[in-house]
């Protein structure tokens, strides 16, 4: 019976190890590898994401110092164009304001020669009643124009 416990016993251990034993330790390599590849992928995808986080530090940086130098150069252009625009204007006052004198200068002239003229009229007026004599419009003007240029 001891013999026979061991012939089954051994025939057992044939069988399993031929048909279980190493479809078993096939599947549990299978599987190693499997883990072991999974392990160096999430090591790969590690690395990737440390390289790829890099250069999005590199690209940030790089987007705020060029957004500090177009804020920079937008302040300058500002700067030029604030100082451009007020040299326009003064020198548009400064325009107006000669203009404005040269106006007020024609205005008083004429507002001389004008007094002038009626001055001289009334002069005329006055004369012409004083001396009771008869003038011509024609000699009124010319007596006119005379005492213009005189003065």
């Amino acid at each position: 019976m001891i013999f026979l416990t061991w012939v089954v016993f051994f025939l057992l251990v044939f069988f399993l190890r031929k048909f279980a034993w190493a479809p078993i330790l096939r599947v549990l390599d299978e599987r190693e590898d499997k883990i072991r590849r999974s392990v160096e992928e999430a090591e790969r995808i590690r690395l990737e994401m440390e390289r790829i986080h890099q250069k999005e530090e590199e690209i940030l940086s790089r987007a705020q110092a060029k957004g500090k130098d177009i804020i920079d150069q937008a302040r300058h252009a500002a700067a030029d164009n604030a100082g451009v625009i007020v040299g326009r204007a003064k020198e548009e006052a400064r325009i107006l304001l000669e203009n404005a004198q040269r106006e007020i200068r024609a205005e008083v002239e004429k507002a001389k020669y004008t007094l002038r003229e009626q001055s001289i009229r009334m002069t005329v007026d006055l004369t012409k009643k004083l001396i009771q004599a008869d003038m011509t419009d024609d000699r009124h003007r010319a007596l006119v124009d005379r005492f213009i240029n005189e003065t």
